[in-house]
């Protein structure tokens, strides 16, 4: 029991990641005035106070189902030796199941487009120039907004100028095509979002199971599930391990 007890206790990172799951990069579609895909409408951007109570109602169960496990996780008894069936435990396992069941297929949508993403990315940073182009993305940062028209001042433009006869290519194409795909970017991290956001429920939701299984002297079974929700950590780290990169490019995890 000790050990199962200890390893929930671990689990508080669940409940600060809960607490404070970003949702910036929404924010930042309507910045840009990007059409949002009706699919992250619903789950990435579906009215914000909503969002906000949903976060305060997960920070606050999850803190629950951790405060019970340290005060109740002492041990308890089972008269005979047998730990009786645990009353709704099942109910809420197959909850979960279900639950994760939706996030592994949002999480593969996101994996096929990313993908995608990826190719079209590579596509272009593998043209003739892409490196000196880069480089003038980098020593100009207000080039990577395409609202601010920064091409049009007499130094950036006199660089853009240059790349472009130097590799007898159109800047302008090549600024085009670079700022579709950090649209493209902002659009799929919202999604990676989600789907993260989603998962830490669902990891929430396999602790209130292990907790009831715990506090009930079923040890064994509390364990076979949190190695679920050891498994979602790993899960978790490699949907972090994707992130647009200081150009607002996705590349390679890490």
């Amino acid at each position: 029991m000790t050990d199962l007890c200890t390893a929930l206790n671990k689990k508080w990172h669940i409940v600060r990641i809960l607490s404070d799951v970003p949702c910036e990069a929404p924010k930042r579609l309507l910045a840009r005035g990007l059409s949002i895909p009706p699919d992250l409408q619903r789950e990435a951007f579906s009215n914000v106070g909503e969002y906000m109570i949903r976060k305060k109602f997960s920070y606050s169960l999850a803190s629950v189902f951790l405060i019970a496990a340290v005060s109740g996780c002492a041990g308890l008894s089972v008269k005979g030796g047998i730990a009786p069936p645990v009353p709704g435990a099942e109910a809420k396992l197959q909850e979960a199941n279900l639950a994760l069941d939706a996030v592994n297929e949002q999480s593969s949508a996101f994996y096929a487009e990313l993908a995608s993403v990826l190719l079209e990315i590579k596509e272009f940073q593998d043209r003739a120039g892409w490196s000196d182009f880069e480089r003038i993305l980098l020593d100009y940062p207000s080039l990577r907004d395409p609202d601010t028209e920064a091409e049009k001042a007499p130094a950036i433009m006199s660089r853009l100028s240059e790349w472009g006869l130097e590799w007898n290519t159109s800047w302008e194409n090549a600024l085009s095509r670079y700022h579709q795909l950090v649209d493209r970017c902002i659009i799929l991290d919202a999604k990676r979002l989600a789907v993260r956001e989603k998962l830490l429920v669902v990891q929430a939701g396999y602790l209130s199971v292990v907790l009831a299984e715990a506090t009930s002297g079923h040890e064994k079974e509390g364990k076979e599930i949190f190695a679920v929700v050891e498994a979602l950590d790993k899960t978790n780290a490699e949907l972090d391990s994707y992130q647009p990169n200081d150009l607002g490019l996705y590349g390679p995890g890490r």
